[in-house]
């Protein structure tokens, strides 16, 4: 049995016994949300009813739980406006970490100038993992609204 068996076996047998009390509760705005029933608790505003208990089906093919996931009701996404600051927030976070790896990466490349021998081989490795942090980071950049 191979490491991956040995800690996937516990989630499987103890799956079936996931249970959460889920409400389905309106905002002042309108919006329906579903919240645990803990949750519901520490939010004022809400106006809940009809609760109800959800158990995973731990028998459902993995498909129909992905199709299940994906079709969110259009009333249960969130505002333009609110995903936007989110958007904006995440770029700034993102390029605020780009200035800082080309700055690392600036300070990387004038040390290796000076180095000889195995100083300068782990200075070339860091620059790369310094290059390939830097073209992540500008893929996320990239893939912002």
């Amino acid at each position: 049995m191979n490491a991956l068996n040995i800690f996937a076996l516990p989630l499987i047998l103890f799956a079936p016994m996931v249970q959460a009390d889920v409400l389905t509760c309106n905002d002042g705005a309108g919006h329906q949300i579903m919240v645990s029933q803990a949750d519901a608790q520490h939010l004022d505003g809400l106006s809940c009813k009809n609760g109800r208990s959800f158990a995973p089906n731990a028998a459902a093919p993995q498909h129909m739980i992905k199709t299940a996931m994906a079709a969110t009701p259009p009333d249960m996404r969130i505002a333009p406006e609110i995903q936007k600051t989110r958007d904006d927030d995440r770029r700034r976070i993102l390029q605020d970490e780009l200035l800082s790896e080309q700055a690392v990466l600036a300070s990387e490349i004038g040390q290796r100038n000076g180095a000889a021998g195995g100083l300068r081989e782990n200075l070339e490795q860091q620059i790369h993992r310094t290059e390939q942090n830097i073209a992540a980071l500008n893929r996320e950049l990239a893939r912002i609204r």
